[in-house]
């Protein structure tokens, strides 16, 4: 779920959307420059080079909050549920970033696996 946040300080009022839950640690994330691979947005389209290389930033920066990465089998998955691509993509419509991520693991760019061990939770996690 996603809430709007009003602060009011010295640079007058700002709104920021706020998810509930551990969607939140992706609002840190959304203040960072989204890295372009032109060749994979030649060969993949824009919408899935700016995921995988905003995953792929989140994965290996050192600066990055590391609460959402979840260590599997040798691999680091995201946690990212739809709510929490929303905010982590505000340019991104929920269709688009449905039809992106789904592009994605059709060309194995990226690997989902549901790692929660709560059968009624379909959350997917990403690794790339």
């Amino acid at each position: 779920m996603i809430n709007t946040l009003r602060v009011v300080d010295g640079n007058g009022i700002r709104n920021y959307e706020v998810a509930t839950c551990n969607d939140a640690d992706f609002i840190s994330e959304t203040k960072k420059p989204y890295p372009l691979y032109s060749s994979l947005a030649e060969k993949y389209g824009l919408n899935e080079a700016i995921i995988v290389g905003k995953f792929y930033d989140i994965v290996h920066s050192k600066n990055s909050d590391k609460s959402f990465i979840i260590p599997h089998n040798g691999w680091n998955y995201i946690k990212a549920p739809l709510t929490a691509l929303q905010i982590l993509f505000p340019f991104f419509s929920a269709s688009t970033i449905r039809r992106a991520m789904k592009r994605l693991e059709d060309n194995e760019l990226i690997h989902s696996e549901n790692l929660t061990d709560n059968k009624f939770d379909k959350t997917k996690c990403y690794c790339i």
